[in-house]
């Protein structure tokens, strides 16, 4: 109305917070025993991270595991003035360490003591390794789909584990191959 101002002036600031750039993703695949994990690289201490789908928030280098492998994830970030990243990461958890499947069983006979030669067949891009149990022990032979067994004089079933020739991982279970021993008949009284 008249035209006086103030004899001082009040600061008032208008603050321009930065936006956060997409964070970038450090993958580990899932294994032949563990689902994969993935951890952001370049983060912000006191920011925070969300994945999706899996759906947490987490904060510190942003890490989350039991993640599910072949499936898609990104990532965005958000920093301690909440500002989120226009733009956000996007990675997959490799699925190829999946376990092979069991392989079939080849079982085979003889008659009277003596070595049995059986075989499995695995899925393309496995080979066979045997044992004498269904878990555990070391294998008997390693690496090929056909087994000799030792001289037996009984009936004796062995174990076939897939392995995939690739990555190193085993069926979840074992095959179960029979070497029969057929008995001999006694000579025949005339």
């Amino acid at each position: 109305t008249t035209g006086c101002v103030s004899a001082t002036r009040t600061a008032v600031t208008a603050t321009v917070n930065s936006i956060p750039s997409a964070p970038s993703v450090n993958v580990t695949p899932a294994t032949c025993s563990a689902a994969g994990t993935a951890t952001v690289t370049n983060y912000d201490a006191a920011g925070t991270y969300t994945f999706t789908p899996s759906g947490p928030t987490v904060g510190s280098g942003g890490a989350i595991s039991n993640m599910t492998a072949g499936t898609s994830y990104t990532v965005t970030a958000t920093n301690a003035s909440g500002c989120t990243s226009s733009a956000s990461s996007s990675f997959s958890i490799d699925d190829q360490l999946s376990a092979p499947s069991a392989p079939t069983a080849g079982s085979n006979s003889r008659c009277g003591t003596g070595v049995v030669a059986i075989s499995a067949t695995p899925a393309s891009g496995s080979t066979v390794d045997w044992y004498g149990a269904a878990t555990g022990g070391s294998a008997l032979s390693s690496g090929s789909n056909s087994f000799t067994t030792p001289s037996i004089s009984t009936t004796t079933t062995y174990y076939a584990q897939a392995r995939n020739t690739t990555t190193g991982c085993v069926s979840a279970t074992r095959t179960a191959v029979t070497a029969t021993v057929n008995s001999i008949p006694s000579a025949p009284s005339v």
